[in-house]
């Protein structure tokens, strides 16, 4: 296949994050049906925008494709033999660049050579065999790409397209897909748009738009106004993240510019109440709101678009029945596919039910369209909420009935699955579990272009996490062996823990962090395994932070901290220094290579530094979202940590054990910070109050030890009455 590239780049505005992101030429492969000019109309918005863009796309003309074997090598009286120079010219799509190159001679074609004029979308014709030095491949061109733009036609089958996208899917590329194109009036403007939109996220959102074009695939509803303003949302039901729910939904609704706390009710008891009931009813401004807020969602399944509610079917009926006519008309047009679901918490219907509760909504929906049980253009849904749900028995009355349309599904979902620790190529003894590192993204409002800040980065979860929605990641850790990482062949076992090289090789030089060595594992293994751009990592003691940089330079820098720290349960923290006090100068000949001697970090400084980290880096509003361990009963919104340039805003409970529990705790910094913040003073508060959740966590860690003490053994049983020892 063959292809050219058209050189659009010209100075590129300023963006907020230039100091961080190099000046670069973005390039853009566009891949799909050729029937329309959708190529065309994103080369003239990249012009118009002056955007520094390279675009590529393939050859546009069948004849071309066909004609290339017998017009560069040579006719051919015999149709097969015509057809099979063709095939075997288009195979260097399946080459490398280089090998693409060495299949020609280097020296020109002989003027008998008749050589076609090839056109491609973007004017720029090849007309020698001397050209054919500067082609690329298929696969070339992708793997060169940024952004990958598949178009998918409503002609033929697109077998190309779909193999361009599996390829760039494969090799971890962004890919879009320009459904939903605006009138030719305004096309123009909204391609240009559309690839300045890419161009702000740097990159850093591939594995997102990969789940939205798998969702445009899988022909999931698109997002189009109602006339409804409430939503029912419905939450994953998985017990160990039931109390995270509200605190990611309340992040994400204020994120957005709504209001939490005027938006829904909160269930009694807050997130420790809210049960096992996966709806809550929630208002958004649009429906458009509502999507991207449940597009991002972790613990969202999919929002409802509530056209009626009642006690029962007949009442909820009734209430579809008396929607405004001009808000619902253009879902039933005779163009419009639909489909009706019938859905009940914990309960299954037989089909006969299921025809029966949308025989009650008969009359109340005048569809025109066609069925489509799958992929249809608007999805209904009928929904039966139950009081109590009675496992292996009958089924209950509803306590309410629903209709809506599904307006969103929860894009970001998939990320759970794909980057699950099982099939991550690098891991630590106390990596966090993708799905908690998530939920902890989005609760401290990381979004795309976000600066992230981990001083405890270990192998990279928070990180990885933060990255998958955009942001700028930067972490640091005190443990160079973790961030050196392991041979690609290193087993894990007894004498070598998991991310850490045996202690004989200590003493060998410190090498770059950054290395792209395919032999060797480290956190930048994983970035690069989920297509990310990679972090910028410091080998760095946290308690000595901002000794490491001028004052200024960290300063209100960062939009959020996100941490899970070492409190020593599982891994004990360290810091520099020695325990002895005659420590000797290190030679200046050994410095290059020298690791630093490191001591026992208490894990009350642990979170003092933390605190007074996130205190001088974020924002005014920032947030900081770190896990706290206590026991089960330990009151979170009342004895958590605190600090006075920080806000307490959640704190959500996970139950470890019947004893212990973990909680994420979310705090933003309400004011900037000032050197009062942080006097002997100030921190003796804050250490104060740091050792309030581990005062009751040691005294249980130490009960175990007390039961399995021996107990003494039970007095000697007296004789007998009566009895005596004569022979």
């Amino acid at each position: 296949m063959l292809s050219a590239l058209r050189r659009v780049a010209r100075p590129a505005a300023a963006r907020s994050f230039a100091a961080y992101t190099p000046a670069r030429t973005w390039q853009v492969y566009l891949s799909g049906e050729i029937h329309s000019d959708w190529r065309e109309v994103i080369a003239a918005g990249v012009a118009d925008r002056e955007l520094p863009v390279e675009l590529a796309a393939p050859i546009t003309s069948h004849e071309d494709s066909d004609d290339c074997g017998a017009v560069i090598l040579g006719d051919e009286a015999s149709r097969p033999n015509y057809d099979g120079k063709g095939a075997r010219l288009n195979l260097i799509r399946a080459r490398t660049g280089r090998q693409a190159r060495a299949t020609f001679p280097t020296s020109e074609a002989p003027s008998s050579t008749v050589v076609r004029s090839f056109r491609p979308i973007l004017g720029r014709a090849i007309i020698s065999r001397s050209a054919l030095d500067a082609w690329m491949c298929t696969r070339t061109l992708i793997d060169a790409a940024d952004v990958v733009v598949v178009r998918f036609g409503d002609k033929y089958r697109q077998w190309n397209a779909a193999f361009d996208a599996g390829y760039a899917t494969a090799r971890g590329k962004a890919l879009h897909d320009p459904v939903d194109a605006p009138q030719p009036r305004a096309r123009r403007a909204a391609a240009g748009t559309t690839i300045k939109r890419k161009l702000s996220g740097a990159g850093a959102a591939m594995p997102k738009q990969r789940v939205g074009l798998r969702r445009e695939l899988a022909g999931a509803p698109r997002t189009r106004e109602g006339f409804s303003r409430t939503f029912l949302l419905r939450f994953i039901c998985e017990k160990h993240t039931l109390s995270f729910r509200y605190a990611e939904l309340d992040a994400l609704l204020a994120a957005h510019g709504v209001d939490p706390r005027a938006a829904y009710a909160a269930p009694a008891g807050g997130a420790a109440g809210a049960g096992a009931d996966p709806y809550v009813a929630v208002a958004f401004p649009s429906a458009a709101c509502c999507a991207e807020v449940v597009s991002k969602a972790i613990l969202v399944r999919d929002a409802l678009e509530v056209w009626g509610e009642g006690d029962d079917h007949a009442a909820c009926a009734a209430a579809v029945a008396a929607a405004p006519a001009e808000g619902a008309a253009p879902f039933f047009a005779a163009d419009v596919s639909w489909c009706v679901h019938v859905e009940g918490f914990g309960y299954s219907f037989s089909g006969a039910e299921q025809e029966a509760r949308r025989g009650f909504y008969k009359d109340a929906l005048p569809f025109r369209g066609r069925v489509r049980l799958k992929g249809a253009d608007e999805q209904f849904r009928i929904l039966e909420v139950y009081g109590d749900v009675n496992r292996g028995g009958p089924r209950p009355a509803p306590s309410r009935c629903y209709f809506g349309r599904v307006v969103a599904c929860s894009a970001a979902r998939d990320l759970v699955h794909k980057c699950d620790l099982k099939r991550r190529i690098y891991l630590g003894p106390t990596a966090l579990d993708n799905e908690l590192a998530l939920v902890m993204a989005n609760c401290a409002r990381c979004d795309v272009g976000s600066l992230v800040l981990d001083p405890f980065a270990g192998t990279g979860s928070i990180l990885v996490a933060c990255a998958l929605f955009g942001g700028f990641c930067y972490g640091s850790d005190i443990d160079w062996k973790v961030l050196r990482g392991k041979g690609e062949h290193e087993n894990d076992g007894a004498t070598r823990r998991r991310g850490m090289r045996p202690r004989k090789s200590a003493s060998l030089p410190v090498d770059a962090l950054q290395r792209e060595d395919g032999h060797q594992k480290t956190l930048f293994s994983n970035f690069r395994q989920y297509g990310l751009a990679p972090p910028e990592i410091l080998r760095l003691d946290a308690s000595r932070l901002f000794d490491s940089f001028r004052e200024p330079a960290l300063a209100g820098t960062f939009d959020c901290v996100v941490s899970d720290p070492p409190y020593g349960i599982r891994a004990g923290a360290r810091c520099s220094g020695a325990a002895r006090d005659d420590v000797q100068a290190v030679p200046d000949h050994l410095r290059a290579g020298h690791v630093p001697a490191t001591q026992p970090y208490p894990v009350a400084d642990v979170l003092a530094d933390l605190l007074e980290i996130a205190a001088r880096c974020l924002k005014v509003g920032g947030r900081l979202a770190y896990l706290l361990p206590a026991t089960a009963d330990f009151d979170a919104a009342n004895d958590c940590p605190a600090h006075p340039a920080l806000a307490f805003v959640a704190a959500c409970a996970q139950p470890v054990s019947a004893k212990y529990a973990r909680h994420l705790v979310v705090m933003a910094k309400a004011r900037p910070w000032g050197a009062a913040d942080w006097t002997p003073a100030a921190r003796a508060l804050v250490k104060r109050s740091v050792d309030a959740p581990y005062e009751d966590l040691r005294a249980k860690l130490a009960e175990p030890a007390k039961l399995a003490e021996p107990a003494a053994p039970p007095p000697a049983p007296a004789p007998a009455p009566g009895r005596c020892g004569v022979m």
